[in-house]
């Protein structure tokens, strides 16, 4: 018979713990019919991203089943929303439910606010139960049919406006189980534009720079999840590490919090001289050598990503005012010499904590050495 440790902690001292985290945060929960959610909409008093609108993933079997689902009164999954200071909800996971339903229905926006004309009053495809519904629109349904679709009811997960930010990432990354659960980068742009949208525009705007997608060279899976953006990110939340420290959390984690001290201006961001900077690393690393940033296996490599990206980033002030010819036959000296190294080598492993900041301070230090 095994002998039990005995917890670190007094049961005292977990309860009061347990208690302190659920004081950060603020949820409620209703139903609400299809209807009342499609008027929200209207009334812009339920915001869905641009950035999400454009990611419209469900192909058409998907976007008939779930119609289907409504027709026949299948329970659907329930939403969640984040409640932003003026209580307008922005939806953060169910964006394809509800997307489909706003598109079926002939409502679905454009980023400019006009009726979106690609998506918008499609036809279905035979559903797995109901043959009949091939070629049905929503204005062709009968009206007993469209009322039936309005008055379905979807559970809606509200997470209020005073809860902490950091447990609103948490919330949203464990609950987040939909038919295309959000990548890290997706959760993160939602909660965090609710205090200040300046950052999202930021990596969006740099990540479609078109000369970082030909170096990151990624899947089209992968930037509808946003991987590009989260890229952009982790250079600049690698950036700004202190070198001779250690990331005590993962590095998802580093990056959420490397955000939200820069969403909520607790550190200084100069957003223009940090925009200069990454894109005359990327124009540099492209004239370089297009595959520079790839890999074994053929595939984008984030350690090579880093160390060359950050190492050269901190030390940039030493090369950006040399001869442009110049400057690129000592950087390729660099990269060779880099790249050929065992203990550089070693570091690979894209998120280990303690291999990132190995790679980075190797790298560092071989472009600091001119």
């Amino acid at each position: 018979m095994t002998t039990q440790k005995k917890p670190i902690a007094s049961s005292a001292e977990l309860e009061a713990e347990i208690l302190k985290e659920r004081n950060h945060l603020s949820t409620d929960r209703m139903d609400m019919s299809i209807s009342e959610i499609t008027s929200m909409y209207e009334k812009s008093e339920i915001f869905i991203s641009p950035d999400f609108q454009r990611l419209f993933r469900w192909d058409i079997e998907k976007r008939t089943e779930f119609i289907e689902s409504l027709l026949l009164g299948i329970p659907i999954p329930p939403i969640f929303v984040a409640e932003n200071q003026d209580t307008v909800w922005e939806l953060v996971d169910g964006l394809q439910r509800v997307s489909t339903i706003l598109s079926f229905m002939g409502l679905l926006k454009d980023d400019k606010g006009e009726l979106e004309t690609v998506h918008n009053n499609w036809e279905m495809q035979e559903g797995s139960r109901l043959d009949k519904l091939k070629g049905f629109t929503y204005e062709t349904l009968s009206q007993k049919l469209r009322l039936t679709i309005k008055r379905a009811t979807c559970r809606v997960e509200i997470l209020r406006s005073n809860s902490n930010f950091e447990m609103k990432f948490e919330l949203f990354k464990r609950l987040n189980t939909g038919g295309e659960p959000l990548s890290d980068q997706e959760v993160r742009n939602a909660i965090y534009r609710g205090i200040s949208a300046d950052f999202n525009v930021f990596l969006s705007r740099l990540a479609a720079n078109p000369t970082a997608k030909k170096l990151i060279q990624i899947s089209e899976n992968k930037r509808n999840k946003l991987y590009h953006e989260e890229q952009v990110l982790r250079f600049f939340t690698l950036l700004h590490h202190d070198q001779n420290k250690a990331i005590k959390v993962n590095l998802s984690e580093q990056m959420s919090n490397f955000m939200f001290k820069v969403v909520k201006q607790e550190i200084a961001f100069d957003y223009a001289a940090q925009e200069k900077l990454f894109n005359s690393l990327i124009n540099e690393f492209y004239g370089i050598d297009i595959n520079l940033f790839i890999g074994g296996g053929n595939f984008f490599s984030t350690s090579l990503y880093d160390g060359l990206m950050v190492g050269l980033g901190k030390n940039w002030h030493l090369y950006e005012n040399m001869d442009s010819t110049e400057r690129t036959r000592i950087l390729k000296e660099k990269i060779d010499k880099l790249t050929a190294d065992d203990t550089f080598k070693a570091s690979y492993g894209s998120s280990d904590k303690t291999r990132v900041v190995a790679r980075i301070k190797i790298a560092t230090d071989v472009f600091a050495n001119i």
